[in-house]
């Protein structure tokens, strides 16, 4: 049974060497909760029933299915890094490009393509921490607080800017992670 390091010191979560995790996770974060509240949110807001959101989320959800088996296959040999730096890309411009959805092809449009770059640079990023993981409980917090940070983060910008400032902020975030 594998074990974790149970020497656990709070003030191991905080290790310099963390820091680029750290900045990684709380975009992710951010992209997370934007991405399963938000932006639902905005679809609903602008087709005002329940039902094209439904049908927008459902059929994104299914070819994002079918895809992600495809990107686990991928993930397990290892070629994801350039792929990877591409949908972070293209994960970064479908943000702002959230604004100009507006009818039902287009908002179904920009949430199969963030679902399917979200499936590969989950899948991807998964690996990545439990390939860093190496047992440490200390990076399993580190990368917890990390991601409630974004979450903090996101919500705020949405809260004092609107939704066009918290996809504007979570699309720099997005580029910022392709960065590092």
């Amino acid at each position: 049974e594998p074990e974790l390091n149970n020497n656990f010191s709070p003030k191991e979560i905080f290790k310099k060497e963390y820091t680029g995790d750290f900045i990684r996770y709380a975009i992710y974060g951010m992209r997370e909760l934007a991405d399963a509240i938000f932006w639902p949110l905005f679809i609903f807001l602008i087709m005002k029933e329940v039902l094209s959101l439904g049908t927008i989320v459902s059929i994104a959800y299914v070819i994002t299915a079918v895809a992600s088996l495809g990107i686990g296959r991928f993930a397990d040999h290892g070629k994801t890094t350039k792929v990877t730096r591409a949908a972070m890309i293209i994960d970064a411009i479908s943000w702002p490009a959230r604004m100009l959805a507006k009818t039902f092809a287009s908002i179904l449009s920009v949430t199969v393509l963030s679902f399917l770059t979200f499936a590969l640079l989950d899948v991807t990023s998964h690996k990545k921490f439990y390939d860093s993981m190496k047992g440490s409980i200390e990076y399993v917090t580190m990368r917890e607080i990390a991601m409630a940070s974004g979450r903090v983060i996101i919500t705020l910008a949405i809260l004092l800017l609107g939704f066009k400032g918290g996809f504007i902020i979570t699309g720099i975030g997005r580029a910022i992670y392709a960065l590092l």
